[in-house]
């Protein structure tokens, strides 16, 4: 009967094991891992093309601000030559006044495009500043999610080597024909051991003959269910 209580344990650690490869990894943490991950990448990508952008414009506004000062020198020296004295010539003064007004014209539209141009960066630079955060935020997550995971998974791979340490042992204590009677019917997903409780098998439920019933609470013999083969041990010997 010792044989028999041990087979009883030999299936509750096999059930066990059995449970651990049914459930296998986290599914669940990993695809939360790979949809952080996507939005990290994502979050990148938006951010470098921000980055880029800024980049782009702040050239742009560069450039602006040298075609503005060579715009104003340009109208000062003309105002020079115009107010100077030194052109008398009508036509040339009307063409003087038509080159400054010319310039400041365009030097308004510079200074509106420079304009716009700087309150874009200004948006791209706290759109920058936001989406670092987020980032800073995504990656922390990251790191979290993934070192809980390795964790687990190192907390279960534990349990599992600990499981099959307890089976080796405990199974080279039982008989070779218990131990090949077990794995036949473990290969064929069926229970070996069985608790006889109120003169029932918990394995299929189905009542003993008394006889039966006898021998096992004597513990006379190893018996069987006659109904679903399983080894039958008295609820109070389990």
């Amino acid at each position: 009967m010792e044989e028999l209580k041990m087979l009883m344990k030999l299936q509750g650690i096999d059930a066990e094991l059995d449970k651990f490869k049914k459930e296998g990894v986290n599914k669940e943490k990993i695809r939360l891992i790979r949809e952080i991950e996507a939005n990290i990448n994502k979050v990148k990508g938006e951010l470098t093309g921000k980055e880029e952008r800024l980049k782009l414009i702040k050239k742009e506004i560069k450039n602006c601000e040298n075609q503005s000062e060579d715009f104003a020198e340009k109208c000062r020296l003309y105002r020079v030559k115009m107010y100077s004295g030194e052109e008398t010539n009508s036509k040339e003064l009307m063409k003087l006044e038509e080159k400054i007004a010319d310039v400041t014209k365009k030097t308004d539209a510079i200074e509106h495009e420079w304009t716009q141009l700087s309150e874009e960066a200004d948006s791209l630079e706290e759109d920058i500043e936001n989406f670092k955060k987020i980032l800073r935020t995504l990656v922390k997550d990251y790191k979290r999610e993934v070192e809980d995971y390795k964790k687990a998974k190192s907390q279960r791979e534990e349990k599992i080597k600990f499981a099959r340490e307890e089976r080796d042992k405990m199974e080279i204590q039982i008989d070779n024909q218990l131990i090949k009677r077990y794995n036949q019917r473990r290969m064929q997903n069926k229970g070996v051991v069985a608790i006889l409780k109120d003169g029932n098998c918990n394995g299929c439920g189905m009542e003993v003959s008394s006889e039966k019933f006898s021998s096992v609470s004597k513990e006379e013999t190893v018996q069987k269910c006659d109904f679903c083969g399983r080894f039958l041990l008295l609820e109070s010997n389990s």
